[in-house]
């Protein structure tokens, strides 16, 4: 869209004009708010805040602007107890208790409060991600999801479990494992005092505690259940009795089976038009096509070496790096990769 120019001139006189909506952007204005509003399409804020020097064009707008470095939210919910700094953001959160959802995606029919979440909500169909990691390239539809990812970048967990050194990326995760303190727990482990919620957990936990150890004879590894030994062995002899009954897709643990059969029941709406495949979102089948094309965007800085994606580039990375951290337990050779001491533990089946 073309950027508008005005100078000051070109403010209509709301004293000849009297106007509910402005005609240079169509947002609705209350009357004798027209002419304060026609300055935010010019560059004209002379109000500015001497802590972050965010600049405003009314006075109002910075002393409300100030409320957020002072912490101050006088504007309380009355149903959650919720505070605002502004009175215009509680009465848009009492539309959340309402129910209210006048603002409705013409593509999905699904229903927003807010003007502003339905716009966000679009990008999930666009695929428009216009906020990028400047350190990996992620990109997010949202701000509020890049200042999330920052954080794993620079190792920050600010929110900290207040009943033990836990702590966490973001809040939700906290609020997660908040829960898991506030749940009774009634059974626990006479040998290590740790409680567990069910008493079937318990049981699992105590064979930790057993003298006798079940143990691998290709790797030497100890599990304490025979159950699990089984299951570990299956990785080393290729065995894969758990088959789906969609694909024919063989696995070698139930539990992996189970998790693959979810991505049958899953709306697949994204189609590639070359071999037909399906996919839950417009990125995958965007990655997809560049098998077909042959286009690899991400290359290795050391040998020059070509990816389709950047978790493959930077799994290949490892491949230069002198630290090998996955050790055979059998003859003590070392792997950069996990799947490349998987691939030589099969050399030691038949010893």
């Amino acid at each position: 869209m073309d950027e508008i120019s005005l100078c000051a001139d070109d403010i209509p006189d709301p004293s000849i004009q009297i106007a509910d909506f402005c005609d240079l952007c169509s947002e609705e204005i209350a009357v004798g708010d027209l002419e304060q509003h026609y300055l935010t399409h010019i560059d004209y804020s002379p109000h500015v805040c001497n802590i972050c020097h965010k600049s405003f064009t009314r006075k109002y707008s910075l002393q409300i602007h100030s409320l957020i470095h002072s912490g101050q939210k006088p504007h309380t919910c009355t149903i959650c107890n919720k505070g605002f700094t502004q009175r215009s953001d509680l009465n848009k959160h009492y539309q959340r208790h309402l129910g209210n959802k006048p603002n409705v995606c013409d593509i999905c029919e699904k229903g927003f409060s807010q003007k502003s979440d339905l716009k966000k909500h679009y990008m999930t169909h666009t695929g428009n991600k216009p906020y990028v990691c400047t350190i990996c390239e992620k990109k997010f539809t949202q701000r509020a999801h890049l200042n999330h990812h920052i954080l794993v970048h620079i190792k920050l967990k600010p929110y900290k479990c207040s009943l033990c050194t836990k702590a966490f990326y973001l809040k939700q995760s906290l609020k997660k494992h908040l829960l898991k303190h506030a749940s009774e727990k009634s059974y626990a482990c006479t040998t290590c005092n740790e409680t567990f919620e069910d008493k079937s957990t318990l049981q699992k936990h105590a064979a930790v505690h057993s003298k006798k150890k079940h143990v691998c004879r290709v790797c030497k590894s100890e599990f304490p259940t025979v159950r699990e030994l089984k299951d570990h062995q299956s990785t080393h002899n290729g065995e894969e009795p758990f088959s789906c009954n969609v694909c024919d897709k063989k696995f070698f643990l139930k539990g992996r089976l189970n998790h693959h059969m979810l991505s049958h029941n899953v709306v697949k709406p994204h189609v590639c038009k070359i071999c037909n495949k399906s996919f839950v979102q417009r990125v995958h089948l965007r990655d997809h096509l560049m098998i077909h094309t042959g286009e690899k965007p991400h290359s290795c800085y050391v040998c020059n070496k070509e990816f389709i994606q950047l978790s493959s580039l930077q799994r290949h990375y490892a491949t230069h790096s002198s630290e090998k951290h996955h050790i055979c337990k059998v003859c003590k050779k070392s792997y950069s990769q996990k799947s490349d001491l998987n691939r030589h533990m099969l050399s030691h089946i038949n010893e």
